[in-house]
């Protein structure tokens, strides 16, 4: 396995010049299928890139399907599988499924909801019952999905 170094260099909130160096491995993913959930961006989208670029095939779930037409033509060399829909309905966790073609190696659960960023001491009823299992749950794979049972 090879490691490759990416720099990234950005601008700070104050305009300073920042940079970040990635170091990925070549083939550490290879053969295994992943579901990220909540790929288009954030967290979610790093992830998906990460094992994406590291070999990984990558079913990538997220509510927003134009995010994920982006991500998905913005890397275009990589095997990433859009699958748009909200992860909490038994409809879009059957389509996720059925994209991943009966091979699930591993599962990162990133989708969240927090629509205003409030403090979780702050979040309302509605909107913490909307949130998809797991993400602001225990660790727990209490989840109704096919791939915790």
């Amino acid at each position: 396995m090879d490691r490759i170094i990416s720099v990234n260099v950005w601008k700070d909130l104050m305009g300073n010049e920042a940079s970040w160096q990635e170091a990925t491995t070549s083939g550490r993913f290879s053969g295994k299928t992943v579901i990220v959930t909540g790929a288009a961006s954030g967290i979610g989208q790093a992830t998906a890139l990460r094992i994406a670029k590291e070999g990984g095939r990558v079913i990538a779930a997220d509510i927003s399907k134009e995010r994920l037409d982006d991500l998905v033509a913005e890397n275009s060399g990589l095997d990433l599988v859009p699958v748009a829909g909200d992860i909490s309905t038994e409809e879009t966790v059957a389509a996720v499924v059925a994209a991943a073609g009966g091979r699930v190696d591993a599962l990162a659960n990133v989708a969240g909801i927090m629509d205003n960023f409030a403090p979780v001491h702050e979040v309302d009823d509605e909107l913490w019952e909307r949130a998809p299992s797991g993400s602001m749950s225990p660790p727990s794979c209490a989840s109704p999905a096919p791939w915790c049972r």
